[in-house]
């Protein structure tokens, strides 16, 4: 299986990669250029990468089995509401256009994010 994930090198998303990569699938993780990858360094090198910043509505992706999205932020007194809601709707939003509009069929969708209010 082919698996497209976002949020990847966060708690969960690092977790679910080593699973998915233990029954032998491959992984397609979307980051950031400035993301820390150091919950996934022990099998990096077999993870194929591609950075947010790189993506645009027109860029070319291969086919995927699945889209994982991982990728959370949360109320903290530092952040602003439209970064959370940036972060948990509107770029998974938009990663998934670029899938569709790159005709890819994906047959699973599973969405893992936390919304917390302090």
């Amino acid at each position: 299986m082919n698996v497209l994930i976002f949020g990847g090198t966060g708690y969960l998303g690092s977790k679910i990669i080593k699973n998915i990569m233990s029954m032998g699938h491959y992984i397609t993780c979307i980051i950031r250029k400035t993301s820390n990858i150091d919950r996934i360094c022990g099998f990096a090198d077999k993870v194929n990468f591609l950075y947010i910043e790189d993506l645009v509505y027109n860029t070319k992706l291969e086919k995927f089995d699945c889209f994982i999205n991982t990728a959370a932020k949360y109320f903290k007194t530092d952040i602003e509401e439209f970064e959370v809601l940036n972060s948990n709707y509107i770029v998974p939003a938009k990663i998934f256009n670029i899938c569709l509009k790159n005709n890819i069929k994906i047959s699973k969708i599973l969405f893992f994010f936390i919304f917390i209010l302090f």
